[in-house]
């Protein structure tokens, strides 16, 4: 028992969490990661149930990608050219005052569609800084030698998050309404901020790397030449964008199984789980031959796992 448990302990990588700066920002986050799960969980759930339109919700998942695929690039070279700290702090300020935002004007009766859509466009554009900003921040707070371990309790946060915040936004939305559960989101992002205004670790200045638009063509050309990455990214954007179902579940929840917001929110929980179910057992197997045919097979089986639930519909 004692041999498990101490393979446990080397697997999971605790002992960066000794580093003031990063096991603040690492709690913090976890809070903030939870809130932005349960938000999207609501807000999901809210466009359905106002509109009963499953084109008004696909629509919302548009606004979304748009919004992301338009300014994830400029995020990228925002992270590589400004201090992170600061672009995080204007990031966090500016997430938590678009979710108080909704919550009060979903308190007061008067939420339209298209301030829904507006508030859903701006807080995935400011993801898109967010998110390069908050992964160009951890190597400054780790020793080198354990940037890899503490990439991957990163990694492990969002994991479960993503699984367990859906499942915590339905039953917020069942027992605070909507409006509480986008305050409890507003509320999640000071644990972040005070992290961030606490931080005693003093960050090297950006490297300055001239004209950032040439920087962002350079990317796309590398991308370009490496068919390796071209080809995954291509067959995570066609996967994404055909065989997406997570915008589908408040049709699901409410037209097919007839569940309230509780089980809604367990079935975005759902795929979470699956992708960290997945996790551990390819943590368990040899390292394929041939990577590109599992990935081909996988996005093949979930095909045919979407054909088996659309039948169910």
């Amino acid at each position: 028992m004692s041999g498990v448990d101490n393979g446990a302990r080397r697997r999971l990588p605790v002992h960066v969490l000794r580093h003031r700066d990063y096991r603040y920002i690492w709690m913090g986050q976890f809070v903030s990661m939870l809130g932005t799960q349960m938000h999207a969980a609501a807000l999901s759930w809210q466009v359905y149930q106002m509109t009963g339109s499953a084109v008004q919700l696909g629509l919302l998942g548009l606004i979304r990608a748009i919004a992301v695929m338009s300014t994830s690039l400029l995020g990228g070279a925002v992270a590589d050219a400004f201090n992170r700290r600061r672009v995080l702090l204007v990031t966090q300020a500016m997430l938590m005052l678009l979710s108080a935002a909704i919550a009060v004007v979903t308190m007061s009766g008067s939420v339209t569609i298209w301030f829904l859509y507006v508030i859903a466009a701006l807080a995935a554009a400011t993801s898109a800084f967010d998110g390069p900003a908050r992964a160009a921040l951890i190597p400054g707070l780790v020793p080198r030698v354990e940037l890899a371990p503490a990439m991957s309790l990163n990694m492990l946060v969002f994991s479960v998050a993503r699984m367990v915040g859906p499942a915590a936004g339905g039953i917020a939305v069942a027992q605070v309404g909507l409006s509480g559960t986008y305050w409890l989101d507003a509320g999640s992002f000071l644990f972040v901020i005070a992290a961030l205004a606490m931080m005693q670790t003093r960050l090297e200045p950006p490297v300055v790397r001239g004209n950032h638009l040439e920087a962002i063509v350079e990317g796309l050309q590398f991308i370009r030449r490496t068919p390796v990455i071209w080809g995954v990214i291509l067959l995570d954007f066609l996967a994404t964008l055909l065989g997406s179902t997570v915008g589908l579940a408040p049709i699901f929840a409410t037209d097919v199984l007839k569940i309230g917001p509780e089980g809604f929110g367990l079935l975005l929980s759902a795929p979470a789980a699956g992708a960290v179910l997945g996790g551990v057992l390819i943590s368990l197997v040899p390292q394929p031959e041939r990577p590109g045919m599992v990935m081909v097979g996988a996005v093949v089986g979930y095909g045919a796992g979407l054909l088996y639930t659309s039948d169910a519909g």
